[in-house]
């Protein structure tokens, strides 16, 4: 991209002006790229014939709004440009750009020249742009985003969820010495930590840093690591003597031992370490790069599922796409906060993040809550053929990002995509992915998951550990029951297979309310009338029988949240999936929410459902009753409910033919204290009509 003398004196006058980063005598340095922007949606050929730029702060996702009408959503190029100001302060030293997402090939340019592209919406990348770097005069940083779907891009469609455009996550200008850990190795830290041994007397950390001198000269330096404890007491200390010759990159590693580790066991004593690796020239430490560790084991056994740290721990999950209302894929720590606050409060072990990397916030949020992750790929229901360079990219970029937290168990290579034949692209590209992480990351195992009850296509038990997407009542027939005799099957006949259930979920419409479920079953593909009893209907009797069976290493919600499809229109609302246990402006929680809540939470916790449908005066209604301590007692205006029966386990009780008058009436559900917890009670309302 050639820039006239005049276009880029026009791009200067527009953006904004940007204060130099500040240059300390030695050390890196990280400014924030967020504000500032300006933004252009279409293809541009001559940036002096633009007139109507708009002034943007990232996060910034284009589709913010448009993707949730079910239509006329904007798939294209999209320009971003800023003045990174004159850098006179970073003379003599590296200039990087990074950008933690951007949906999904980017093109990056520094003034006149082409600096790098990066393919994929979900992973992070950087650019060392210190050859394009104009010092002293003003520098035009530009971005070129395009979210049209790709053959060789992967997900090669929007089918099941939106490929939102823009820069949607923040971005940095990182000053480094000439000596320093690499900032530019597909957009990671530089770091990685692997946990080489453990047991109760010593825990051992390999720390792999890629030392790069991007000076003239050779350097003698010192590569430091600290191990501090939560406290920030340094507990591990260890140094190593480095020889870099100029122009290099060398990965160094030193090995660390802790002494009577402190284990990161999940929501129980999500513990943390601190790990700081600095390089040392002169005396002088001329960088730093800080992480955090957590110690811990992860095993899942045929028979036992799941262990961490030598104890079953079951896996009770939900899937998450990072989309919200009004937003798309633009969100900020606290939205981003919120989400992960409704996984706690849901009592959730784990989550499947899926259907791609989402932010390294996300999963440090997993690092402090102790929730298990399961990270994947988009190598999603569909294949072209044309993607496998991009996939095995987009795997490296998840690992190296985010390797280094302990909350991630697994590396999701697939999401049904299937072949005939064990030569078909799909197998043999699974198994090429397969190779690919385990080279990466030997420390943990891989998954792959099939929509098949039957594990016999090819694509099946390539990775470690096997996923079986299970919509038994919903997408299969209207009888969600039928789900234990797949799992009996399975489990019978092949009792050393280590296998979950990836996805499992029915939609429902709070905005659509029905006594009982309708007859006919509503289609799930084309219906436009999903009473959201049906949803809690479905996961009632779901759950009733997972839990039942621990073999089965884990089950995962599909999904916690509602999201879009751009080109779906059914269950009464374009453009979305309302399978999530939560609407999607977060605003309600659904009663199948609060059925997990109850059946998964450690703390005491009751719900009288239903309470959203249409009742009529003196017709006689059940009401379901959630609760997961014993003693629950029902009270409607001052009236206890004689006797609750029993319902599908022992979460679930039943207050049958219950009549009331017109007008509304309060109903208070109430467990009582015991085992040192308070008494606890749900008040809320139903109204009834003439």
């Amino acid at each position: 991209m050639a820039l006239s003398a005049l276009a880029l004196l026009a791009a200067l006058m527009l953006a904004p002006a940007a204060v130099a980063p500040p240059a300390p005598a030695s050390g890196r340095t990280v400014q924030p790229l967020d504000e500032g922007w300006q933004f252009f949606r279409a293809d541009v050929t001559r940036f002096d014939e633009v007139t109507n730029w708009s002034t943007v702060t990232l996060p910034h996702c284009w589709n913010a709004t448009d993707a949730e009408t079910g239509s006329g959503w904007y798939a294209g190029i999209g320009w971003y440009q800023r003045n990174l100001g004159t850098l006179e302060g970073a003379k003599g030293r590296r200039v990087v750009v990074r950008f933690e997402a951007a949906g999904s090939v980017a093109e990056v340019f520094v003034n006149d020249t082409r600096v790098g592209e990066h393919r994929g919406s979900y992973g992070a990348f950087a650019f060392d742009v210190t050859d394009s770097i104009a010092f002293g005069k003003p520098n035009i940083l530009r971005v070129k985003v395009d979210n049209r779907a790709r053959k060789d891009v992967l997900p090669v469609n929007d089918y099941l969820f939106t490929i939102f455009g823009g820069l949607y996550r923040h971005a940095q200008l990182i000053i480094l010495e000439p000596v320093h850990v690499s900032a530019c190795d597909h957009g990671s830290s530089g770091v990685a930590l692997t946990q080489s041994a453990l047991d109760a007397a010593h825990g051992t950390l390999d720390v792999t840093a890629k030392l790069q001198n991007s000076g003239a000269r050779a350097a003698d330096i010192t590569m430091r690591v600290n191990v501090t404890d939560a406290a920030g007491v340094v507990v591990a200390s260890e140094a190593r003597e480095v020889a870099l010759p100029p122009g290099t990159v060398i990965p160094t590693t030193i090995r660390v031992d802790v002494p009577k580790p402190h284990r990161w066991n999940g929501r129980r004593d999500p513990y943390l370490y601190g790990v700081a690796v600095e390089v040392v020239s002169g005396g002088t430490a001329v960088d730093r790069v800080a992480e955090r560790w957590g110690f811990r084991t992860c095993e899942v056994d045929p028979a036992k599922g799941f262990i961490l740290n030598g104890e079953p721990y079951p896996l009770r999950g939900v899937c998450r796409h990072q989309e919200r209302q009004g937003k798309g894929n633009a969100l900020t720590p606290e939205d981003e906060a919120e989400d992960m606050a409704f996984v706690r409060e849901i009592g959730a072990t784990s989550v499947r993040f899926a259907h791609y990397q989402q932010s390294d916030n996300i999963y440090r949020l997993c690092d402090e809550l102790g929730i298990l992750v399961w990270a994947e790929i988009p190598f999603v229901n569909a294949i072209t053929g044309e993607e496998g360079t991009n996939a095995n990219e987009q795997l490296v970029d998840l690992i190296r990002q985010a390797r280094n937290h302990p909350s991630i168990f697994v590396w999701g290579l697939h999401n049904e995509v299937y072949g005939k034949r064990s030569t078909d692209w799909a197998p043999a590209l699974t198994r090429e992915l397969h190779d690919r992480a385990r080279l990466e990351d030997p420390w943990r195992p891989t998954v792959a998951v099939t929509g098949s009850g039957t594990p016999v296509q090819p694509t099946t038990y390539i990775a470690d550990l096997q996923g079986f997407n299970r919509y038994i009542g919903w997408y299969e027939g209207s009888d969600p029951l039928k789900l234990e005799a797949w799992i009996q099957k399975i489990r019978a006949e092949r009792p050393d297979d280590r296998v979950c259930i990836s996805e499992y979920g029915a939609e429902g419409n709070v905005a659509q309310q029905s006594a009982a479920i309708p007859e006919p079953f509503p289609d799930p593909v084309k219906g436009q009338y999903f009473p959201e009893i049906v949803q809690t209907r479905y996961h009632e009797s779901q759950w009733s029988v997972i839990e039942r069976y621990p073999s089965m290493w884990g089950s995962y919600v599909w999904n916690l949240f509602d999201f879009t499809v751009p080109l779906w229109n059914r269950g009464g609302v374009p453009g979305r999936n309302q399978k999530g246990l939560v609407t999607y402006d977060r605003a309600t929680r659904k009663d199948a929410f609060h059925w997990y809540r109850v059946n998964w939470s450690d703390e005491p916790a009751v719900h009288v459902a239903d309470l959203r449908i249409p009742r009529s005066a003196g017709t006689a209604f059940d009401l379901p009753v959630y609760a997961n301590r014993p003693g629950v007692k029902l009270m409607i205006d001052g009236t206890e409910v004689a006797s609750l029966q029993e319902g599908v386990n022992r979460c679930h009780r039943w207050a049958r033919a219950i009549r009331l008058t017109a007008g509304r009436h309060r109903v208070e559900a109430t467990i009582p204290a015991g085992s040192g917890s308070p008494a606890v009670t749900e008040t809320t309302e139903i109204v009834v009509k003439d």
